[in-house]
């Protein structure tokens, strides 16, 4: 695990190099773009609905309400399918600009009126906040049902190209911050030398405390021969 942390700002700069191509290529190739636009549709709408199911349906006392978030994770399931399936066995891509319109504002608005219907009939606790971006969540569906074509799978691809991009350069980013954490755990260290102790002066033998004896010697010449 550790060395997976270790090199983290390599797994950050895969990923960083196929954000940036992936949204180079949905710019430059319009049917290529258009197609990843529908594909990440279809993906977003399937892992939503396997990772909200559980939790939501734990955390709902009533069955109503589970009933009604169940049916709506149901349905957009089967439109992320249905969306992948339309993809896959169409040539032009162009013609799904107008059901993937009517799904993308369908989901929007069943996303909207199963919070509102849950919230007033059901009982279920609800927040000022969310309950009024629920309401401007249907206002919005309705209106990209009603004007499908300016809510084209080409309307979302530069949108989608732009975000992959962004995404790109914050992971480069990141990866770089990584890597140069990375290198200074090889960096030779740069603490200084512990400094030689300083030896005090005054406990130093000076010349004038030691005895003269020791220092000058007599010479034995000097000395009277007992015979």
């Amino acid at each position: 695990m550790d060395n997976i942390k270790k090199y983290k700002w390599l797994y950050l700069w895969i990923s960083a190099v196929a954000l940036i191509v992936f949204s180079l290529l949905m710019i430059i190739l319009k049917d290529f773009g258009q197609s990843v636009v529908a594909y990440v549709s279809a993906a977003l709408l399937i892992i939503l609905v396997i990772i909200r199911f559980i939790p939501l349906i734990k955390t709902i006392k009533n069955k109503w309400a589970i009933c009604a978030n169940a049916i709506e994770m149901f349905i957009d399931l089967v439109c992320g399918v249905l969306l992948i399936v339309f993809t896959v066995n169409t040539d032009d891509i162009s013609l799904l600009n107008i059901p993937y319109a009517f799904i993308l504002g369908g989901v929007i608005y069943l996303r909207g009126l199963c919070y509102i219907v849950e919230t007033t009939f059901f009982e279920t606790k609800a927040e000022t906040l969310k309950f009024m971006l629920h309401i401007v969540l249907l206002s919005a569906g309705v209106v990209i049902m009603s004007r499908f074509e300016s809510f084209s799978l080409e309307s979302f691809r530069w949108i989608i190209g732009v975000a992959f991009g962004l995404s790109g350069i914050i992971a480069t980013i990141d990866g770089y911050n990584n890597y140069n954490n990375y290198r200074k755990l090889y960096a030779p260290s740069t603490k200084k030398k512990e400094k030689a102790e300083v030896v005090d002066d005054k406990k130093l033998p000076y010349r004038d405390s030691i005895p003269n004896e020791i220092i000058e010697p007599k010479d034995e010449r000097d000395q009277d021969i007992v015979c």
